[in-house]
């Protein structure tokens, strides 16, 4: 009876460590194929059990850590206080202090890598149990976000133009500092702030008729005359361009847009309408020929200049084609075609042509041509000035430095130039020679 009383207990025992085996085989199970990085280590935080996870996150395979390795060894030093700190307080009151912070680990090869560590003690213990998610590609993510946002909003900010952004009741909702010292308002005072307030009448129905238009067609809408009304009462005009501005699903949420101060260029416009487009006298003593197409691109004044340089006398010039003067001789019939339509679209454009005389002599000239709108129509007032010398300067510049680089790359003897710590910033082919390199690029690499 005995015996058999063994046996059973014995049985009983082996049964239980069976249990027991296939328990801990049932929570090691959970804890290798957690999907993170999971660590359980003691109050002298010695790790007791790590999974392999953590093994590959630490560079050490898991015989390593287990009982030779506390968690202290993985954290950076800048951050080692405050996790001793967290864990002092977790052992004092765990309810009050938190289970998830990020910290900056460093593995075995002292990469150092951003985790956001989850931590708790395990019940009726003094072990704890830390999960660990590596967010170093999310933090990278976020930093060149950051960086790329800060890039934009300095560029914002730095413009002096004024960007807006106004919701469909109008509504200004942001916009940079260009634009609240174009209005005299603080920011606070300007946000919010209805169109209506600062628009008078009049102008509101035509602002309203141009956002309108943005809205039905989708197309954006440039270079519009926008009266404002200042803080302190004075009437301020920006030009400005306007587009829809849309959610991430395309659905239209509010208008954005560029605008810039061009008060001064209106008056100037409004004191042209009061006085003689031209005084003779005043245009001869211009250097420089000076001249003024209407909208048709015909000419229909000029200074005395233009005779003297073009060779054709006042008849010929009258109503003459704005191309005639430059023949079809290319690039100087595309720049002056170009140019005349950035003139008309911008107000204002400079190029470089060759004008062709009567005689056919080819005369380097700078162009400046600006828009003005007079009694409804646009005209283009322009000026030339003849860069003859310039270009004969240029050109002798340009022969001079090809002869001595010629001189320069020809010479038997090595010649170089370099930096103060001897680094080559130009060495020739026969110090090249000299050095056993087969050309001066290798040495200045």
């Amino acid at each position: 009876m005995y015996v058999e009383n063994l046996r059973m207990h014995k049985t009983i025992e082996l049964k239980a460590e069976e249990k027991l085996r296939e328990k801990e085989e049932f929570y090691r199970t959970i804890f290798e194929n957690t999907g993170t990085a999971t660590i359980i280590f003691e109050e002298d935080a010695t790790i007791t059990l790590a999974n392999e996870k953590f093994a590959g996150l630490a560079g050490y395979a898991i015989d390593e850590i287990e009982n030779k390795k506390k968690w202290t060894e993985f954290v950076a030093e800048e951050d080692l206080e405050m996790m001793q700190t967290m864990h002092r307080f977790h052992r004092i009151d765990p309810s009050a202090t938190p289970k998830s912070y990020e910290f900056r680990f460093i593995d075995r090869y002292g990469e150092i890598r951003n985790i956001f560590l989850n931590i708790d003690i395990i019940s009726d213990t003094k072990q704890r149990i830390a999960s660990l998610l590596d967010i170093t590609e999310n933090k990278r993510a976020e930093e060149a976000l950051r960086l790329h946002e800060e890039k934009y909003r300095t560029i914002l900010e730095e413009m002096q133009e004024g960007y807006f952004e106004v919701d469909f009741a109008g509504n200004f909702t942001f916009f940079n500092d260009s634009l609240w010292r174009y209005f005299g308002y603080s920011k606070e005072e300007l946000m919010g702030m209805n169109y209506r307030q600062y628009t008078e009448k009049e102008h509101s129905k035509e602002l309203f008729q141009t956002f309108n238009k943005v809205y039905s067609t989708g197309e954006p809408t440039e270079g519009f005359d926008w009266q404002i009304i200042k803080k302190d009462g004075t009437k301020r005009y920006v030009e400005a361009s306007v587009s829809l501005r849309k959610d991430s699903l395309g659905k239209p949420i509010g208008f954005r847009g560029i605008a810039r101060d061009v008060t001064e260029r209106k008056k100037a416009e409004e004191e042209l309408k009061n006085v003689q487009l031209f005084n003779t006298a005043i245009l001869d003593s211009i250097p420089g020929i000076l001249y003024l197409y209407d909208d048709t691109g015909h000419l229909i004044q000029w200074n005395k200049q233009n005779e003297g340089v073009t060779g054709y006398s006042r008849a010929e010039l009258k109503g003459m084609y704005v191309l005639d003067w430059f023949g079809s001789v290319e690039p100087d019939t595309s720049n002056i075609i170009n140019s005349v339509a950035n003139v008309m679209k911008n107000g204002y454009a400079t190029t470089e042509a060759r004008i062709i005389t009567k005689s056919g002599q080819a005369i380097p000239m700078i162009l400046t041509g600006v828009k003005l709108a007079i009694a409804g129509k646009d005209y283009l007032l322009g000026t030339g000035i003849d860069i003859t010398k310039r270009k004969k300067a240029e050109e002798a510049l340009k022969n001079s430095e090809l002869k001595y680089r010629n001189i320069f790359e020809n010479a038997i003897e090595g010649i170089y130039q370099s930096t103060i710590e001897g680094r080559f910033i130009t060495a020739n082919a026969a110090l090249a020679r000299m050095a056993g390199y087969d050309s001066p690029e290798e040495l200045i690499e």
